[in-house]
């Protein structure tokens, strides 16, 4: 089902001609292909940076069931236009999958489809930011009621200086977010 729904994804967003997923064995090499329309094969390697990320971060998704999944500038390579539905994608195939993601960001535009593909779900995400002064790291967790806000578009988080998008954003989504504390 994650395989079908991860094609369908790819189909609209990087190339309409793609059919399947596979994985082939060459000198005793594991080299992901790509099935196109027309019966040919091609390499993943031939396709785009954002097409390979959704697919790499997917496929630690799915290999980490019962599990945590780190990942660092999550956005990095994804097309503003795909973010919402690839987040949203991960999202549905960590909570299928029981994983619990740890997503970090810096991007307040990538915070902000996070948010609007889980409208509604609060409780399904823990946004902390992150940020530095005098040499000190905080860590601040937003509360839900402010989180709430957000995804209704009913309020902006800004920092003192309106600038949101110069802190780190840590991201947090599975199971285990309603343990954490809100402040």
């Amino acid at each position: 089902l994650i395989k079908t729904k991860a094609v369908t994804l790819l189909k609209e967003f990087f190339d309409e001609n793609i059919c399947d997923l596979r994985i082939i064995e060459e000198k005793h090499r594991f080299i992901p292909i790509v099935e196109i329309k027309n019966g040919e094969y091609m390499p993943l390697s031939l396709y785009g940076d954002g097409m390979k990320k959704m697919l790499t971060m997917l496929n630690a998704i799915v290999n980490t069931e019962h599990g945590v999944v780190l990942i660092d500038e999550f956005e990095t390579a994804l097309h503003t236009s795909a973010m919402k539905e690839v987040f949203s994608f991960m999202a549905g195939a960590a909570e299928e999958m029981d994983v619990q993601l740890f997503l970090t960001t810096h991007s307040i535009e990538a915070v902000d489809k996070m948010l609007e593909c889980l409208e509604g779900s609060p409780e399904r995400i823990r946004v902390i930011r992150l940020r530095k002064k005098e040499g000190k790291i905080y860590a601040r967790i937003i509360h839900k009621i402010i989180l709430s806000a957000m995804l209704s578009k009913k309020i902006f988080l800004l920092d003192e200086r309106n600038f949101l998008a110069y802190n780190a954003h840590m991201l947090i989504l599975g199971s285990s977010v309603g343990r954490a504390p809100d402040c």
